[in-house]
């Protein structure tokens, strides 16, 4: 699914930071954005905490002791 950006003046490191989310979650990432840039443009420090916000949320949390052994597998 194609959902318009509302705005086009976007840089590298905004696209970067929008870029570690699920594509699903970056246009909601984007309006939070705009709205904590009050309708203009967000600034690359508020699309990075709106990011690590939306990040911190949906954490997995780690189940593994110290000491414990496990097996990485690459996908």
């Amino acid at each position: 699914m194609i959902v318009p950006i509302t705005f086009c003046r976007l840089n590298e490191w905004q696209i970067r930071l929008l870029s570690k989310l699920d594509s699903d979650i970056q246009p909601e990432a984007w309006e939070q954005a705009v709205e904590s840039a009050k309708g203009k443009v967000p600034s690359h420090r508020i699309v990075k905490d709106v990011v690590q916000r939306i990040m911190e949320r949906t954490q997995v949390p780690n189940t593994y002791q110290v000491g414990e052994v496990c097996q990485i597998l690459a996908k």
